[in-house]
């Protein structure tokens, strides 16, 4: 555990493991700039923590690994590796990951959810991505204008998602009820989780690493997905550092408009916390709605390091959770992810929502933290 003299490290025990974050970010740079030693992590752990703008209050780990010769070192097989054993007593742990003679590495950013928002988890990343070129640069937290206060109808809000999951599963039972064949096709509707849940091996993904359109244009084509699947809302995440609320926007235009999407938070019913467990319940709160995840500028990491590759991935992602699009931009490069329940995947790319938007990689979701398994 990284010591500081001036914030003593909070050590917590392991919170529960279906809200935890994971991002993967792979950065090109000079080789001399990879492999960098245990103390430089400690030095980069204790930069961080230092800065106070960043909102990272002590309780982080920074630690490494070099793979070996015949361990594979591309995006999906590091972002897949087994997490270090320290996710369960820190929740924030960063870790560089190496391999000999190679001119990239990637740093695996662990957040749990219930300590740490995703975005300033992802900052801090950033500034190891920093530090290890530099030894002494620090980006400060970008994000640090409060959004406006909470809306005094969010309860109200969230009354009528109740009102609208009730009817949907009411409607559900009795479809079910009056022809057992009804629920063997996957629907988007209020479920008991054994119906659907099943039916998938994984949820399927899309990363792109390079984006050809703009912001504007990826949102526009996250509209025509909605209007395919026929879902009535977008569940946009509003920051309220290191918590977040939920806002239930009925159109592209509620979600670019700052006041109506704060007008329209739904969840938590009462002010702000962390995002719910990754389990059927969250699945059913959300039935009708596309997540939709933007995460902003990032100007970090300032060095002649180059973020390549990059992805947003809650652990443990059920197939059937609603679909998901996530939107960032690092060093004024755009990194665009997808993913839905394998049917609503295959008619978003048969509809074309994905033509042309850059070139893309599928990825695979991580699974549950597997204590049993850590590294």
């Amino acid at each position: 555990m990284t010591e500081n003299k001036d914030t003593p490290v909070k050590v917590d025990t392991m919170k529960n493991s279906k809200q935890w974050l994971q991002h993967c970010v792979e950065v090109e740079t000079n080789p001399e700039h990879c492999g960098k030693s245990q103390e430089v992590h400690k030095a980069a752990a204790d930069a961080i923590i230092a800065d106070n703008a960043n909102s990272i209050t002590g309780n982080i780990v920074i630690t490494s690994r070099t793979l070996s010769n015949d361990e594979l070192f591309d995006f999906n097989s590091v972002h897949l590796l087994p997490l270090p054993i320290e996710v369960e007593t820190c929740p924030l742990v960063l870790e560089a990951i190496y391999k000999a003679d190679s001119s990239k590495y990637f740093v695996r950013i662990k957040s749990d959810l219930n300590v740490y928002d995703g975005v300033s988890a992802l900052h801090a990343g950033l500034n190891l991505i920093e530090y290890l070129e530099t030894e002494s640069t620090i980006s400060p937290y970008p994000f640090t204008e409060s959004n406006p206060p909470l809306p005094e109808n969010q309860f109200q809000n969230f009354e009528a998602q109740l009102k609208r999951l009730g009817e949907a599963k009411a409607e559900y039972e009795a479809k079910k009820s009056a022809d057992p064949e009804y629920y063997k096709t996957f629907r988007r509707t209020p479920f008991s989780g054994a119906d659907y849940e099943n039916m998938f091996e994984s949820r399927s993904a899309l990363r792109f690493t390079e984006v050809n359109i703009s912001f504007p244009e990826i949102l526009d084509r996250i509209e025509k997905a909605k209007k395919l699947l026929d879902l009535p809302f977008y569940a946009a995440t509003i920051n309220y550092s290191p918590s977040v609320a939920l806002s239930f926007c009925a159109s592209i235009d509620e979600f670019r408009n700052r006041d109506k999407k704060i007008a329209n938070i739904c969840l938590p019913p009462v002010g702000t916390g962390p995002p719910p467990p990754m389990d059927n319940m969250h699945v059913e709160m959300l039935f009708n709605a596309i997540f939709l995840n933007s995460y902003g500028k990032h100007a970090a990491p300032k060095t002649s390091a180059k973020v390549v590759g990059y992805v947003w991935d809650w652990r443990g992602f059920l197939p059937t959770f609603s679909p998901f699009f996530q939107v960032c931009q690092i060093q004024d490069k755009l990194f665009f992810s997808a993913s839905a329940s394998p049917p609503e995947m295959d008619a978003m790319i048969e509809a074309g929502i994905f033509k042309d938007v850059g070139v893309s990689q599928t990825f695979q979701g991580c699974p549950f933290y597997d204590p049993a398994k850590a590294n």
